[in-house]
């Protein structure tokens, strides 16, 4: 994922199967500053996260169309349900505090460059 106002490169998991879209970012204890996880869906959808099994706080940019549409920042390993307020077309989860460091806003294009189930 590419942040153009900046450059900035983001290198993401995507999950390859159910095991790893149930697991997600769950078990890790570290995530580095440049990578998160990110999730495609077709067609858009309202999807709810669990942080079950999270060991890290995360942010959640929740993205349509190629545009930020939401950010839910610092979500606790403790919150039991994370979701967007609308329909979106991908989300990508970051370390807690990502999003107000690059100064991430509603409306902000994205350059998602992924080869989905690679």
């Amino acid at each position: 994922v590419v942040l153009p106002k900046t450059g900035e490169i983001i290198s993401v998991f995507t999950p390859k199967n159910d095991a790893a879209s149930t697991k997600g970012l769950g078990g890790r204890s570290i995530l580095p500053e440049d990578y998160g996880m990110l999730w495609h869906f077709s067609p858009a959808q309202v999807p709810a996260f669990t942080m079950k099994g999270m060991l890290i706080p995360l942010d959640f940019i929740w993205i349509k169309d190629g545009q930020v549409a939401e950010i839910t920042a610092g979500v606790p390993m403790s919150q039991k349900l994370v979701q967007p307020t609308e329909a979106i077309t991908e989300v990508l989860e970051v370390n807690a505090g990502y999003a107000a460091r690059h100064k991430l806003e509603k409306g902000d294009k994205l350059e998602i460059q992924a080869a989905w189930g690679n």
